[in-house]
């Protein structure tokens, strides 16, 4: 089995702990991931590759029993696409429509979208829209780019396509406020 294969395992299971529970908690399980692939791809000795692979596999567990209950009948694997109207912008704002209010219905949504043959980068560029407007605490921040990055780290797929819409879970989306600092600049803009 190659390292790149047990990558996309642990990002799609840090992914499911985001879908099933979307808190502070589990993201911190996809955030680790993506420190420890970065120290991966940048270590200069095979030892330390494997260190941080074995460490990451080690911290998925330790979060999932930190996290506690999750909502067990919603797993990765299993989660369902929902049709989404329109292609390309109409799409992807289908599918960001709901958050944060309705998470899995944004999964759904976004596995559809790209179930249909629409481009994860856009999806990614949405997500980064969204955190740009609406985006008001650190980890909102500091996930939306982990798992974007966890996303672009793995080869085109179906698994691929399960992560990114699972992130769905933790992004933010136009039912939210936007941020004081984007609200301060309409107010000032008239």
């Amino acid at each position: 089995m190659s390292a790149g294969s047990i990558w996309e395992a642990l990002f799609a299971a840090a992914a499911e702990l985001v879908l099933t529970r979307p808190a502070v908690v589990p993201v911190h399980a996809q955030t680790s991931a993506n420190a420890f692939h970065h120290v991966f791809r940048h270590a200069r000795t095979g030892e330390t590759q494997l260190l941080a692979l074995l460490q990451s596999a080690a911290f998925i567990p330790a979060f999932r029993r930190g996290v506690g209950a999750t909502r067990r009948e919603l797993r990765i694997d299993g989660l369902e696409p929902l049709a989404v109207p329109g292609d390309g912008a109409d799409a992807l704002r289908t599918a960001f429509s709901e958050l944060p209010r309705d998470r899995t219905s944004g999964a759904r949504k976004a596995l559809g979208y790209l179930q249909r043959g629409g481009p994860a980068d856009r999806l990614g560029a949405g997500a980064r829209r969204q955190l740009a407007f609406n985006g008001q605490r650190a980890h909102e921040f500091k996930f939306t780019e982990a798992a974007l990055e966890n996303c672009r780290a793995m080869p085109p797929s179906a698994w691929r396509d399960r992560v990114l819409a699972a992130s769905m879970a933790y992004f933010t989306g136009p039912a939210a406020a936007p941020s004081p600092v984007v609200q301060e600049a309409l107010a000032l803009l008239g």
